[in-house]
């Protein structure tokens, strides 16, 4: 059975995370690694999908820098609070397949966040994963090259919903999004929650998950503070 290889790589600079990512999917598309599913938590920085209004979709108040990548959607945000996952992963090459992954994701979502007492799941003409379908709490976009899946899921954890007010998200009234913490009163183990997401991901795709650990100073093996402090500037990539 082929190995799904799940790495934490900790607090990051988006441009630094997209550069790890390209290095995962062309050594995947080489056949040089396995599948992979890599962990970041990225500083404030919105990212523009392919979709040709998504720029339309950042306010003119928004203080963060705003990046266009190679995902479909809308205009996004990323920052401290949320899990950010990124799938390198080999899809088959048949017309279905991709569309298939993205069900695979959501499935991924809903039941890591069912362990939690969430119930949420895909809404038909909807992105992302919505709590009763009403709330946003995850939002997901990729890219393919050579049937080699990238980019992935902002899944939000602490992130105050406030945070999305600077955008539109994927074209939506800031006011939908929500986070596990506005939806549940459980304790939140971050290293668990992922753990969770590998082994849903790993279980759907039909892989072996194995968990690696990535630089030791880039961990995020610790229970989430439900009032998070901003971290140390001696962090990989910090700024």
């Amino acid at each position: 059975m082929t190995h799904l290889r799940i790495v934490d790589r900790g607090r990051m600079a988006y441009v630094d995370a997209h550069a790890i990512q390209v290095g995962h999917l062309e050594a995947r598309i080489r056949q040089d690694i396995d599948d992979h599913l890599l962990y970041f938590e990225h500083p404030d920085v919105v990212t523009l999908g392919r979709d040709r209004n998504a720029r339309d979709q950042v306010l003119p108040s928004c203080p963060h820098p705003v990046v266009s990548v190679e995902r479909g959607g809308g205009a996004t945000y990323h920052g401290p609070g949320q899990i950010v996952g990124y799938p390198i992963v080999e899809i088959r090459r048949e017309p279905r397949a991709v569309g298939r992954f993205l069900r695979a994701l959501e499935e991924t979502l809903a039941r890591a966040l069912a362990e939690l007492g969430i119930e949420a799941g895909a809404v038909p003409g909807k992105t992302g994963v919505w709590v009763k379908g009403e709330r946003k709490i995850a939002s997901i976009g990729i890219a393919v090259r050579s049937w080699v899946t990238w980019h992935g899921f902002a899944l939000n954890v602490t992130t105050p919903p406030e945070t999305f007010s600077v955008i539109r998200p994927c074209g939506f009234s800031a006011e939908v999004m929500t986070s596990i913490e506005k939806e549940t009163d459980a304790e939140i183990h971050r290293d668990l929650l992922q753990s969770s997401i590998g082994r849903h991901l790993a279980m759907a795709l039909g892989r072996a998950p194995v968990e690696q650990q990535g630089p030791p100073s880039a961990r995020l093996s610790r229970a989430v503070d439900r009032n998070p402090r901003p971290w140390s500037d001696t962090s990989p990539g910090a700024r």
